[in-house]
């Protein structure tokens, strides 16, 4: 039996600012007994209502409750969560996480996939190291990712022929009336419900996509990449093919034209 059967998807985290009194509220309220902890959509650490509740002042304290209060407003979960964190995956065999948990002295797990938020500028640091040889590099993705891509991207570009190929969904642009309708982050599971018959909320939606847009779109230009920018509708392999064709034709045509010094002496 493989833990992907036993497993909590997109489970309840709190972020590393929670204070510990409202982490021990939601434990109570919801039942449960840990919280992983993230900073962003990154996880970095997991409380228990152990954790928790060592971390409160004793009873035999001679603070007074003004000061209790103070000192609890401050405390948050970064301050008591255990890290790093001891994880499994979702492919992993019951009886492979029972002894990670046996050897970590833990009585539970996040479970990390591959299928986590995308981290492209550490995949691209990764291609400027291995790839030695002056190549001609496609970079697939559609760009919506963690920040800090744009000057790993500029570094690859200036030892190889790199080309953005970006992915575009139709619906991330502008989205359809379909009345209230529920919508959950790929990459995160962050889940949310979305009223799509607001007509606001639309226009609010296609203006922040298109704002996404030109964005990505500078970023792409000062790094000094070729961009090609598809549909997820289309055939990308025969769309790449097509590309590589006009490229070598284009880059063919600007081989044989003269500079313009040369025609005006001619």
């Amino acid at each position: 039996m493989l833990v992907s059967d036993w497993m909590t998807p997109a489970p309840l985290t709190v972020p590393r600012d929670t204070p510990v009194l409202e982490a021990l509220r939601l434990l109570k309220a919801r039942g449960f007994r840990r919280l992983p902890v993230v900073d962003g959509a990154k996880l970095i650490g997991i409380v228990t209502d152990k954790d928790l509740k060592d971390a409160m002042p004793s009873k035999a304290t001679t603070l007074s409750i003004w000061e209790l209060n103070y000192l609890l407003a401050k405390l948050t979960v970064a301050d008591v969560m255990a890290k790093p964190v001891k994880s499994c995956r979702s492919t992993d065999t019951l009886e492979a996480a029972a002894l990670i948990m046996q050897d970590a002295k833990v009585a539970g797990l996040p479970v990390l996939d591959a299928s986590g938020p995308t981290r492209l500028h550490e995949l691209l640091a990764a291609a400027a190291h291995t790839v030695r040889q002056r190549s001609t590099v496609f970079v697939v993705s559609d760009f919506v990712c963690e920040p800090g891509w744009s000057q790993p991207l500029a570094q690859l570009a200036q030892r190889h022929d790199v080309v953005a190929v970006r992915l575009l969904a139709p619906l991330e642009q502008a989205l359809p009336d379909l009345g209230l309708i529920p919508m959950r982050d790929a990459e995160t599971g962050e889940q949310l419900m979305v009223d799509t018959h607001n007509p606001g909320f639309r226009r609010r939606f296609a203006q922040i996509a298109a704002e996404r847009e030109a964005g990505l779109r500078s970023d792409l230009a000062r790094a000094g990449v070729d961009t090609l920018e598809l549909s997820t509708n289309d055939d990308l392999l025969e769309a790449l093919l097509r590309f590589v064709d006009l490229r070598k034709r284009r880059k063919q045509v600007s081989r044989h034209r003269l500079p313009a010094h040369l025609k005006l002496a001619a």
